[in-house]
């Protein structure tokens, strides 16, 4: 018995002022300008429900020419530290001793506790330059239309004790103070069609998930990002190495070969685990609303496999054609007793906007020359979840409702095979053999 393959997948629901005199100030500038600090805050989890476990870590810059000996990391307006006993830390490089908590600033937890408060044991265990100092909170945030910024303030001094005057406070070298919150991923344009330029682009947000962490380069503790396709998907494809952060987003543009579903597109934090991934069909057309007619050969009058519907108002339905589901070097094509697709080709059917489990028909016709006359009863139809694990053949109609099922399949004048089929809007892959 002859078999012949269509293939139907579901497409996607497809971040100072100085007084005194010109002899006081001069001095006062040229001794803080020997002192500089590093200091970040980054995640070390992906963030909770109103909760983030962060990472804060302060260093004494190596162009200081001063000790470092404490520092207030303040938390943005409404956040607060979970209560927690001071940690006692050691710095990386030379092993000093430094206590670590949350406060108001000047207390170890004490109202608000909205401060992470670094403070070195003694004088002696000072950050020489180049070393640095971290410790771990959870914190509870506030993310709202008022409180769309993450960023935490911070202040680093020459004393463990966070006094002194002016003089005695160290400058912010350089700084990572807006956590990572997440990713977003969009595709411009958004519905990816064969051999037109697509770009996808993905942006780093901040810790409420509102605005760009502008300074993420996906460099150094991050990972960069990362495109994942099927086997048999995107076979021809031309893209390049992923652009260079930018502002916080980073993009890369390829250009589809075939039509194709379960493509996914991931970006990854490596040192928080943070993590997005969009997955997206590849489609050969969208056909807007009304009469909907696709061929498998760039839809010219010859197309020896045809596929008609009729769109309803307000939906599309999404249309390509792919060899390598049924015919590549991985695929695992098996309906019923078959292993090859008359035509060697899938089809791709994405219907979108056609509402929750609703019913529609679609027509498939394959020429003769395809099917060699044989009888119209030795063609079944099958179904696939992912283009690899095939279903029994379908049932003629009536099939009970919302299982997929086969209205009519017969020879039409010219001898071409005619298959209609009723197809459900939340269908699995559909495919006829």
């Amino acid at each position: 018995m002859n078999r012949k393959s269509m293939h139907r997948l579901r497409g996607a629901a497809l971040v100072a002022m100085a007084v005194g005199a010109v002899a006081l100030v001069g001095p006062a500038l040229a001794t803080t300008s020997t002192k500089t600090f590093d200091a970040s805050v980054v995640p070390a989890a992906a963030p909770g429900a109103g909760t983030a476990q962060l990472t804060f870590t302060l260093r004494n810059d190596s162009s200081s020419q001063q000790t470092l000996g404490s520092a207030n990391f303040t938390a943005p307006s409404g956040w607060s530290v979970s209560p927690a006993s001071t940690q006692q830390v050691s710095s990386t490089v030379n092993q000093d001793t430094w206590n670590v908590c949350s406060g108001d600033g000047t207390t170890c937890s004490a109202a608000p506790n909205n401060v992470i408060q670094f403070r070195a044991v003694s004088s002696g265990d000072a950050l020489s330059p180049g070393d640095s100092v971290q410790a771990t909170f959870t914190v509870q945030t506030v993310c709202s239309a008022t409180q769309a910024n993450s960023t935490w303030g911070v202040s680093a001094k020459q004393s463990n004790d966070f006094s002194g005057k002016p003089g005695n406070g160290f400058l912010p070298g350089t700084t990572d103070l807006q956590p990572l919150g997440s990713f977003s991923i969009g595709l411009s344009p958004a519905q990816p069609t064969t051999g037109t330029p697509f770009t996808v682009t993905v942006t780093a947000l901040d810790t409420c998930g509102f605005t760009t962490k502008s300074d993420y380069n996906g460099l150094g503790a991050y990972a960069g990002f990362g495109l994942t396709f099927p086997p048999t998907a995107l076979a021809g494809a031309t893209f390049g190495a992923l652009s260079a952060w930018s502002h916080g987003a980073a993009s890369e543009t390829i250009t589809p070969a075939v039509a194709q579903s379960g493509n996914t597109v991931t970006a990854t934090d490596a040192t928080s685990g943070i993590t997005k991934t969009l997955t997206f069909s590849v489609l050969d057309t969208v056909c807007p609303t009304g009469s909907c007619h696709f061929g498998s050969n760039g839809n010219t009058s010859s197309s020896p496999i045809q596929i008609d519907s009729k769109v309803p108002s307000g939906a599309a339905l999404g249309l390509g054609f792919n060899p390598n589901v049924v015919s590549g070097p991985t695929s695992t094509y098996a309906c019923g007793t078959s292993t090859s697709a008359v035509g060697g080709l899938a089809a791709l059917i994405a219907p979108s906007g056609y509402g929750t489990n609703k019913a529609y028909t679609l027509t498939l016709t394959y020429s003769n020359a395809l099917t060699n006359g044989r009888s119209a009863s030795s063609f079944v139809f099958c179904l696939s979840e992912n283009g690899a694990a095939w279903s029994i053949p379908l049932p003629a109609c009536p099939a009970l409702a919302p299982n997929p099922c086969v209205i009519s399949q017969k020879r039409v004048p010219g001898g071409a095979l005619q298959i209609v089929l009723q197809l459900y809007s939340n269908d699995p892959y559909g495919g006829l053999s």
